[in-house]
């Protein structure tokens, strides 16, 4: 049966006291902002910049330090994608993000974005690759496609190839998404936004005037009301609750033995899908490792709380023996793992919706918002001007899991 649109009334949570000495900020209960940000990851960063350049007063929350290990974006580093296996309709925001990332790349002392390329492998009727190609016949992507002879003289780092093919695309790399969201940040607060971490939301009400929002420490004012709080989103925001899931990543990063070439220059960021299985991976980007995740033993967790601080059992074991088998050259298990956690939505697109007038929901972008990053918050700004967005939001919609009410 269908489900009724949740009403964006007066959200209350339940938080947990903070062990951290309180900001000495005064009270600020009399200022009045155009724009809170609830959450800075990847999205609230960028829209804090970008909504302080559009000439918005923008206050922007986060419950952690200015860059942590429990945002999407956390792991060091993600994949860029121009042919795009998820959705050809995804090209265009790609194409916009691509050349914003070129730019803050020249605009940052250190890389931020290693154009090395993107190889896809699989077999040639599987969807991966079927998915890659009707990008490039869409968008006139460049890529290189290579049969398995030649993906093996190309790239000898893969192992155990058979009947596969790989398309390289061209116009992917591998982006620092740390470094990335710092330096996203500090343009942000250099326009003049007030970013303010470690002072966690618990709640914010709409009122006749605007929207007053609740944290650990104070409570603010705002006409604007952004939340993309990542899997917290659920937490303040329960009646998202049928439509998502908070989904762990372990990330494992392998020594390599120093003979085989991972090096950036010879060795794309890469997707694999062989045997039922789904590997993805990065060039050595610290001159010792690679870092290798799998799509796989992703059992949702109920709170971000409860994600485990260690990957064990299979979820451990399964992407160490994937590893072994498909790269040569390389440990037989992790010198360091990591795990993190993303918001997914049940049809694994992202969840960009107004909920009100005043408040605006985006979140759940389900493994790949991040390189989606700079053309969803180019559109989500517009939607706080209440201007058209320069890429459509419909399909983005929390309509399309229920029917409007009557």
């Amino acid at each position: 049966m269908p489900r009724a649109r949740p009403q964006c009334e007066n959200y209350q949570v339940t938080v947990r006291k903070t062990a951290h000495a309180p900001i000495k900020r005064g009270t600020l209960k009399h200022i009045r902002y155009s724009v809170i940000i609830v959450g800075l990851g990847a999205i609230g960063s960028y829209l804090a910049g970008e909504l302080t350049a559009r000439g918005y007063s923008v206050l922007g929350l986060e419950q952690y330090a200015p860059v942590h290990d429990r945002g999407g974006y956390s792991g060091e580093s993600r994949l860029f994608r121009m042919a795009y296996h998820e959705g050809a309709e995804y090209v265009p925001l790609l194409k916009y993000s691509r050349n914003y990332f070129i730019d803050l790349d020249t605009r940052h002392p250190a890389k931020l974005f290693h154009q090395t390329g993107a190889l896809t492998i699989g077999h040639p009727n599987g969807a991966g690759l079927i998915g890659v190609q009707d990008s490039i016949n869409n968008f006139h992507i460049d890529f290189e496609a290579y049969d398995a002879e030649e993906l093996r003289r190309r790239y000898p780092q893969h192992a155990d190839i058979t009947d596969e093919i790989g398309i390289l695309d061209k116009q992917g790399g591998v982006l620092y998404s740390d470094a990335i969201v710092h330096q996203m940040q500090q343009e942000a607060k250099a326009a003049g936004a007030e970013l303010y971490t470690h002072e966690e939301v618990v709640g914010f009400e709409e009122t006749a005037r605007g929207v007053k929002v609740r944290t650990v420490r104070d409570t603010y004012k705002t006409d604007h009301l952004i939340v993309c709080a990542g899997v917290w989103s659920k937490t303040l925001m329960p009646e998202l609750e049928p439509y998502v899931s908070i989904v762990p990543i372990s990330l494992g990063w392998y020594i390599t033995n120093g003979v085989t070439d991972y090096a950036p220059s010879s060795f794309p960021g890469f997707i694999r899908e062989s045997n039922g299985s789904h590997l993805y991976g990065f060039p050595c980007l610290d001159g010792m490792t690679v870092k290798v995740g799998n799509v796989g033993n992703r059992s949702e967790v109920p709170t971000p709380r409860e994600l485990p601080p260690r990957a064990s059992g299979p979820a451990l074991r399964e992407p160490a023996q994937l590893v072994t088998r498909y790269l040569k050259g390389v440990t037989d298990g992790p010198a360091r793992h990591s795990m993190h956690m993303d918001l997914f939505s049940q049809d694994h697109r992202p969840i960009i919706d107004r909920l009100s007038g005043r408040i605006i929901v985006a979140t759940a972008f389900s493994g790949h918002g991040f390189k989606l990053t700079p053309a969803l918050g180019r559109a989500i700004a517009d939607l706080v001007e209440d201007q058209e967005p320069a890429f459509s939001l419909q399909n983005f919609n929390l309509s399309r899991f229920f029917e409007p009410s009557a």
